[in-house]
């Protein structure tokens, strides 16, 4: 039985509160961001060595973070031990390189989001909260330029404050401040290439000069130095199965309260853009799923840039998702990914 995909302006009447982002939605403001993951991207590339990869083996990972992070212990351990610690220190160095190359490879500039900030913005701000499972910096830099140059007061937050610290009371950005008459609270719930976590656990946002011209252009500059230089491992979930994101997020304060906190908090409506439902991401439907008052209603984002014959077996396999993870209560519809209004489409 096929089911029906309606255009976005035949569900937009309805109250939604939140908003969840997935890699779909950075793919529409740059296809760049259609690779499969960055390690694959690193290997074809060959920016990872022998040593390098022989440590991703080792491990049987992919997820750069994970990588650079046990590298850095086993450079603690090494001087701690009196041991020579040039090898590990080569390794670490090969890896960090082979990410911010990477990175710089794969991801767009900020003239690709600021030529949808209009129809983005709008978007964005009818939400009261949106979760982001992307580690590119599209929505941050979407944020930022939208509180400077659109709605000229602080709409959008993030949450990390007093020297890029997350706030522990996150629900107290909900206030609004004049001469902003709502807000959105924006997460990033695989983490950020602007997030990153220093030699002693701290988790902080990396920052640059927000209010500088030029500050977004130099960004992913300001996070190459902090994660050379600064002594800043990179706080994101790149890739692997849903097992692995769920033990990387259970190893991270600020990934912890968006799975345990935000998401229990969704509100009755949720729409989803450019999210897959794919096995990887069973963590997230079951984040939703730890409160007694589940969301009424789930509106989703279908790529209709596929054959129709895809485009319905995504739409299934989303049902039978969300029915295993949150019951066959929940009403679900699906809406044109292209249709006006949504996203970042006029």
């Amino acid at each position: 039985m096929n089911v029906e995909i309606k255009k976005w302006s035949d569900v937009d009447g309805d109250d939604w509160s939140s908003l969840l982002v997935g890699n779909g939605g950075s793919i529409a403001i740059d296809s760049r961001f259609g690779y499969p993951s960055l390690h694959e991207v690193a290997r074809k590339l060959d920016l990872l060595k022998e040593n390098g990869r022989a440590v991703f083996d080792q491990y049987g990972s992919t997820n750069f973070e994970f990588i650079l992070e046990t590298l850095s212990h086993a450079l603690r351990v090494e001087k701690a031990l009196a041991l020579d610690p040039s090898k590990v220190a080569a390794t670490h160095d090969e890896v960090q390189r082979a990410l911010i190359e990477t990175v710089k490879a794969t991801h767009c500039g900020p003239e690709q989001v600021r030529g949808h900030l209009g129809p983005l913005t709008r978007f964005l701000r009818r939400f009261e909260t949106v979760v982001t499972f992307n580690y590119d910096l599209t929505l941050y830099w979407a944020m930022i330029e939208a509180n400077a140059t659109v709605l000229n007061c602080n709409w959008f937050k993030d949450g990390f404050v007093d020297k890029g610290s997350f706030v522990t009371w996150w629900p107290a950005l909900r206030k609004r401040h004049h001469p902003a008459t709502g807000s959105t609270l924006v997460f990033f719930g695989h983490g950020s290439l602007v997030l990153g976590r220093d030699l002693s656990g701290n988790e902080v946002k990396i920052h640059a000069k927000e209010r500088t011209p030029g500050w977004d252009t130099d960004l992913l500059n300001t996070i190459a130095g902090a994660w050379t230089t600064g002594g800043y491992s990179p706080l994101f979930i790149s890739e692997g199965e849903s097992a692995s994101k769920r033990r990387a997020i259970q190893g991270s304060r600020y990934l912890s309260v968006v799975h345990d906190q935000v998401m229990s908090d969704l509100g009755d409506g949720v729409v989803t853009y450019g999210f897959g439902f794919a096995e990887n991401d069973a963590h997230v439907l079951a984040a939703m799923r730890s409160r007694t008052r589940l969301p009424k209603r789930i509106a989703i984002g279908v790529y209709t840039g596929q054959p129709t014959e895809e485009q319905q077996a995504f739409c299934h396999r989303a049902i039978a998702a969300i029915k295993e993870q949150l019951g066959a209560g929940v009403g679900i519809v699906f809406f044109d990914h292209a249709s006006p209004g949504c996203w970042i489409n006029p």
